[in-house]
């Protein structure tokens, strides 16, 4: 199944059943509550990266005597660089300036590769200025199905953790009457209050989303 934001909104809206209509209302059109029902879906998107893990590669120029590097706009966390091998031969042969350490570092909504301290241009000179290196990134739901980072097989878990954080959202708008959703993973019935479901939902989300990981 394509797994574009409109195929996977369509599903999303129809394993919730009649609780849809709460968003339906608030928008005043059920078309309108599609917004919705999209942020809902990236936020599980995201989540869904504690199991499912985005690993991307990428590279940086370095420069002598800087420390901050603009990082991509998806990063999530580094995890390994081309550097590492080479920094103990390298230690063991020229330990007069300290190796620079990299770091994600965060000052609003920029993103930041910073290094400390800035690399000196003799470690550029022997290690290289190239500075490739892999992280983990953010999953991204895409217009195009192409586009979406997600798997088509975790769809199921996708759509059950979109369900868990719609429970959630009832719940906080002070709705308390039994809501009946469907368990996108086993198509079982669901009745609870959006509270209560909320935790059942995640309960299963965790356990199956552990279950396939290796």
């Amino acid at each position: 199944m394509p797994m574009s934001l409109s195929s996977l909104t369509a599903d999303f809206k129809a394993s919730v059943h009649d609780a849809a209509k709460v968003f339906e209302e608030k928008a005043g059109d059920p078309a309108a509550s599609d917004v919705e029902f999209e942020k809902i879906l990236h936020i599980a998107a995201q989540d869904l990266a504690r199991f499912r893990p985005v690993i991307k590669k990428a590279v940086l120029s370095l420069q002598a005597g800087v420390e901050d590097y603009a990082a991509p706009a998806d990063i999530r966390g580094l995890l390994s660089n081309r550097w590492q091998k080479a920094k103990t031969v390298y230690w063991q042969q020229n330990n007069s300036s300290p190796m620079p350490k990299a770091e994600l570092v965060k000052s609003g909504n920029l993103k930041f590769i910073e290094f400390y301290p800035a690399p000196t241009a003799a470690q550029l000179a022997d290690l290289g200025a190239e500075y490739k290196y892999t992280y983990l990134a953010h999953h991204h739901i895409d217009a195009i199905a192409a586009n979406t980072t997600v798997d088509e097989g975790d769809r199921g878990l996708l759509l059950l953790r979109a369900q868990a954080e719609f429970a959630k959202q009832l719940s906080m708008r002070g709705i308390y009457k039994p809501v009946r959703l469907r368990d996108s993973m086993t198509q079982g019935p669901r009745n609870a209050t959006p509270a209560a479901l909320y935790g059942q939902l995640m309960r299963e989300f965790e356990m199956q989303g552990q279950r396939y990981v290796g």
